[in-house]
């Protein structure tokens, strides 16, 4: 028995020295590749290593400081787009101050490794855990405002208001005005500084500034032409010269509801510059305009408040619708008056082409407030006529109004 004793405990002794064999065997060449896969990475950097989405795996650790030095240009020659009022502006971003801070990231990226043990550094070797070390943009607020005070030189507006326009055509419209618009450069610095890494991803920053609205304009309400009549004139004689003058005075005249419109506070007195003689009197012609300015306005549904005839019947228009206007020296001895009495303003225009001069009011669609008019001259014993205004709504005849009666004793 003891024979058998000391044989089984012999074997477990050459068992147990095997297996410490085999142990020291395997952790001497354990030990011995983790050494060596360790030593490989020695000077270099671990696989599967990025700065952002930069790969810089394996290079040389002598490589680093250069290839941060090339990431940062690649940064910084990024283009920023800014927008203000809908356009774009686009900016190197090392111009607006754009930095990365060199030094910092490449020695996090030397020393990164450094605190972990050997079991540490063979898991991130072996298992290619990927790291990343995300790079710290900054910018110079300074050079922002810099560039930002010159895009303001650019960009800043002063209010238009909106304005009539008469077309070549002789078509009437309203331009509208554009606000003012001002770059707030403390505001918009902090959305630039404050987005910084979406812009150099391609985002675009909306810049901020104030602005100030056109002023509300009732002439915005003038969208249609309410009334309109012309008359013929020889075109080759100097009294041409007097009407076209005449109506050059006139054209472009707006009234505000509720205004008088006087014929002389515009195209008199009748011998100031422009006018000339003709059939000896200066201005002879002038009275060829108030008239057909009287046509126009009753036409428009507008009441007279002064209105005189010639002493003779005008060929130009039907008898009792003419007026005249006289002046003496740089007063007026007779004058040619109509209110506005719509809610909207008017808008007078008045042109010549070859022998003919047209009057046209333009003021708002609804200020006839739907109705038409007709001009009716009747003819009363051998020097006299009445006239009256026919009014219309739907096409039916709806008045008719006693304008006045006319006497030519010429």
């Amino acid at each position: 028995m003891k024979n058998n004793e000391r044989s089984s405990k012999g074997i477990l002794i050459k068992v147990v020295l095997s297996i410490l064999f085999i142990m020291i065997l395997l952790y001497t060449t354990v030990s011995a590749y983790s050494y060596t896969v360790i030593s490989d990475y020695e000077n270099k950097i671990y696989p599967n290593v990025y700065v952002n989405d930069y790969d810089i795996s394996k290079i040389d650790k002598e490589e680093v400081v250069t290839k941060v030095d090339f990431i940062a240009q690649n940064i910084e020659s990024k283009s920023i787009t800014l927008v203000v009022n809908g356009k774009e502006y686009t900016y190197i971003a090392k111009d607006l101050g754009v930095f990365i801070d060199k030094d910092n990231l490449s020695n996090k990226i030397l020393t990164y490794s450094n605190d972990m043990n050997s079991f540490d550094k063979l898991k991130s070797i072996l298992r290619n855990q990927k790291i990343v070390f995300d790079y710290e943009v900054s910018c110079s607020t300074d050079k922002i405002k810099k560039i930002l005070e010159e895009l303001k030189k650019k960009v800043d507006t002063k209010v238009v208001e909106g304005k009539l326009v008469m077309g070549s055509d002789r078509v009437l419209s309203y331009k509208k005005g554009t606000p003012s618009f001002s770059l707030d450069i403390d505001k918009s610095s902090k959305i630039i500084e404050e987005k910084l890494n979406d812009l150099l991803s391609g985002e675009k920053a909306e810049l901020v500034g104030t602005s100030q609205n056109p002023k509300e304009d009732s002439l915005s309400k003038i969208d249609t032409k309410v009334s309109s009549f012309s008359t013929t004139y020889n075109a080759k004689v100097s009294r041409a010269t007097n009407i076209a003058t005449a109506a050059s005075y006139i054209d472009g005249v707006i009234l505000e509801p509720g205004e008088v419109f006087s014929f002389f506070k515009y195209a008199g007195p009748y011998g100031k510059k422009g006018y000339v003689y003709y059939d000896g009197a200066i201005g002879n012609g002038v009275c060829q305009v108030a008239s057909t300015i009287y046509n126009t306005q009753l036409l428009a549904g507008l009441k007279t408040i002064e209105r005189y005839s010639h002493e003779k019947q005008m060929i130009y228009v039907e008898g009792g619708l003419d007026a005249t206007v006289a002046s003496i020296g740089n007063r007026s001895k007779v004058d040619f008056k109509f209110k506005n009495t719509y809610d909207y303003p008017i808008y007078i225009s008045a042109y010549t082409n070859k022998g003919t001069l047209t009057i046209e009011f333009w003021s708002n669609s609804k200020a006839k407030k739907g109705k038409t008019y007709k001009t009716q001259s009747v003819k009363i014993g051998y020097k006299g006529y009445k006239t009256y205004l026919l009014t219309y709504e739907n096409g039916k005849q709806t008045n008719k109004e006693f304008i006045a009666t006319t006497w030519y004793p010429k």
